[in-house]
């Protein structure tokens, strides 16, 4: 976000940035592959897709206001 929105400058590129985002995502999941049983990966799963859902409708409703003002 800091390269995105420049309200706090760095000097990493867009693409260095990516990569690095990547790299702690394969962290975050052999960590998460550590210590989480299958159960729990299907409950994130479940999870996700709750989570996934309401963002979406929230998108939909700001659009919807947005068309409203109009």
């Amino acid at each position: 976000m800091r390269i995105i929105d420049g309200a706090n400058p760095t000097p990493v590129t867009p693409e260095a940035g990516w990569k690095k985002l990547l790299e702690e995502s394969a962290d975050v999941q052999v960590c998460l592959g550590e210590i989480l049983s299958i159960a729990d990966w299907e409950r994130v799963a479940h999870t996700r897709e709750e989570k996934t859902a309401r963002w979406v409708q929230r998108l939909e409703e700001k659009e919807g206001k947005y068309e409203t003002a109009l």
